[in-house]
């Protein structure tokens, strides 16, 4: 019973943080769309993403997202632990932000909103498992309880 308490609790915080993540990023407020510009959106795109086929590459030891990139076939890596949740925001404002000022190149590859996606669903999931490791999920649950009786 406890078990099945503990998982309720995780599937209710989890979907409520979800949908306060689908909100945006904090990172993007307050800032002008012009930039970046092209030239530095595809660069950073190729920089931010693997060779697919490097088995050398720690982050393709896991499944990650396929996107095009400057004529090459990239993955997107599903985590990216060397980054604090500051940058994962800043990368996500960039690539939202390259999705309008190179839109051409958004258009026929959709490349900048699956790398923008891709950051905020790690923030999310970061954010997630933050508050289920510090057991502030229990607490959610009860006061979400209170609030919407």
């Amino acid at each position: 019973m406890r078990f099945a308490i503990a998982m309720l609790a995780f599937t209710l915080a989890l979907t409520a943080h979800f949908a306060m993540c689908q909100q945006g990023p904090e990172a993007s407020k307050g800032r002008t769309s012009a930039e970046f510009g092209d030239l530095k959106c595809r660069a950073d795109s190729q920089k931010w993403t693997t060779d697919p086929f490097d088995a050398q590459d720690p982050r393709n030891l896991s499944s990650n997202r396929a996107v095009w990139v400057n004529g090459q076939f990239r993955s997107i890596p599903s985590m990216t632990p060397h980054l604090t949740v500051k940058s994962l925001l800043e990368r996500a404002h960039e690539m939202e932000v390259c999705t309008r000022e190179d839109a051409d190149f958004e258009k026929q590859f959709g490349t900048y909103s699956a790398m923008a996606k891709a950051y905020n669903e790690e923030h999310c999931a970061r954010y997630s498992l933050f508050v289920i490791r510090h057991h502030l999920d229990e607490q959610f649950v009860k006061e979400d309880a209170e609030e919407n009786k």
